[in-house]
């Protein structure tokens, strides 16, 4: 549901929230360089535990990027196994190590669960994140200072 040029890597990143997958293809070669999410191509992992309570993510769409390989997407977890929840992600990925991982997560407030709609937005490059849920209008609930690698 969603493309981004990354123009200094002749990169489309292509995001489909039903196949819960974000693509990486060069474009010029037209070939995949990585894939992440439930047909990825290298597995996505926690960084630390708070993420971790987060995973798996469901429905990954609108990849962002924040910074040399770290992007903000939307997920929404709504799996059989639990409760619908909207979140955004800050998502790494590692091509060295062959891994990404999920750097923190935003959760939706509880006060705004009964509205589906959201949002995740990145501030600047590998500046400040903010994640906006609701609808109308978005409403911001937090401001993040992107994780040093």
């Amino acid at each position: 549901n969603g493309i981004v040029y990354m123009s200094a890597e002749d990169t489309l990143v292509v995001s489909s929230k039903y196949q819960s997958t974000a693509y990486a293809v060069h474009r010029s070669r037209k070939e995949l360089l990585w894939a992440v999410g439930s047909h990825g191509t290298i597995p996505l992992k926690a960084r630390n535990p708070a993420a971790e309570a987060s995973l798996p993510l469901f429905n990954i769409h609108h990849f962002r990027p924040m910074g040399p390989r770290t992007f903000l997407t939307f997920h929404n977890n709504n799996n059989l196994t639990g409760p619908h929840e909207s979140a955004a992600a800050a998502i790494s990925v590692d091509l060295a190590a062959g891994e990404a991982y999920v750097e923190f997560v935003i959760h939706h407030p509880d006060h705004m669960k009964d509205r589906l709609s959201g949002g995740a937005v990145a501030i600047g490059p590998g500046g400040l994140v903010a994640a906006a849920f609701g609808v109308p209008p978005l409403q911001v609930v937090s401001v993040h200072t992107q994780p040093k690698a």
